[in-house]
């Protein structure tokens, strides 16, 4: 006859198997989930991320040539903010969770990530500078001091 430690020692470790196993295969079926969104954002990463079109109402100060969207605490916003300022270029900095009124204009956008800039002929969702330079390429630089 066995042991009752060692039969409740086998069946607890019997459950954690089945634990870990239906476990598994919960993540897995996230994984294959999610795989495809993954694999479509790898894929556009080879393509311009510039959306094109007349953009023009959403400048909130129509003297500058970008309007840039995010939050202080975003460092994606950070490094868009230096990257426009060393290329000379004037922009209108709309923080999100300051402003109303660039959250509505953000929220119509519908761009789901910041930093968010606009331009007059279009618009572009997330720090990439290659499609930065690509977007602000026909504006107008500061001169240099």
């Amino acid at each position: 006859m066995s042991d009752p430690g060692t039969t409740v020692a086998r069946r607890r470790r019997g459950a954690l198997t089945v634990l870990l196993c239906l476990a598994a295969l919960g993540l897995a079926g996230l994984a294959g989930k999610y795989a495809g969104t993954y694999a479509a954002r790898l894929a556009n990463r080879a393509v311009s991320a510039v959306v094109p079109g007349d953009h023009a109402p959403l400048l909130a100060d129509k003297a500058a040539a970008v309007s840039l969207y995010g939050t202080r605490s975003c460092p994606p916003c950070a490094a868009a903010r230096r990257h426009l300022q060393e290329a000379g270029i004037a922009f209108n900095d709309l923080d999100l969770t300051t402003d109303a009124q660039a959250l509505g204009e953000y929220r119509r956008l519908a761009a789901g990530a910041v930093p968010l800039l606009v331009t007059r002929r279009g618009h572009l969702v997330g720090f990439r500078p290659a499609d930065i330079d690509t977007l602000i390429a026909p504006l107008p630089r500061r001169p240099a001091p």
